[in-house]
């Protein structure tokens, strides 16, 4: 299933990054096998989703400016009222349009579909 594919990317990202062994954006696509453009889109996403990556011009790699790791699992349960406030106002297309443009790294779809799904 290509969504667990992606997700075991991002964790190997994370390792990556969390370590600071990146290195530069070329080395880095290697080290994940991908392509450079690739990378760059992965970066985009993770950093849409709140990781605060920063790249080290000295150290020529990425790392976080906070200590944090990707969690294990992409589910957690909502409160009531985290419900209540997604279901209010969106509908179950709202939500399939994010989640496709989120997994396709499409950054133009993303703002346009995801930017008031997200609970603050």
């Amino acid at each position: 299933m290509w969504i667990v594919k992606y997700f075991d990317k991002l964790k190997r990202m994370d390792d990556l990054i969390s370590r600071k062994a990146t290195g530069n954006s070329n080395i880095f696509s290697e080290k994940m096998s991908l392509s450079r453009r690739s990378l760059m889109g992965y970066l985009q996403a993770i950093k849409f989703l709140g990781f605060p990556i920063k790249y080290d011009r000295h150290r020529e790699s990425y790392f976080y400016k906070e200590n944090g790791k990707i969690v294990n699992k992409l589910f957690r349960s909502l409160d009531k009222s985290e419900q209540k406030k997604i279901n209010k106002y969106f509908s179950a297309d709202d939500k399939k349009n994010c989640a496709s443009a989120l997994l396709l790294n499409n950054n133009e779809k993303i703002n346009e579909h995801c930017k008031d799904l997200f609970i603050e």
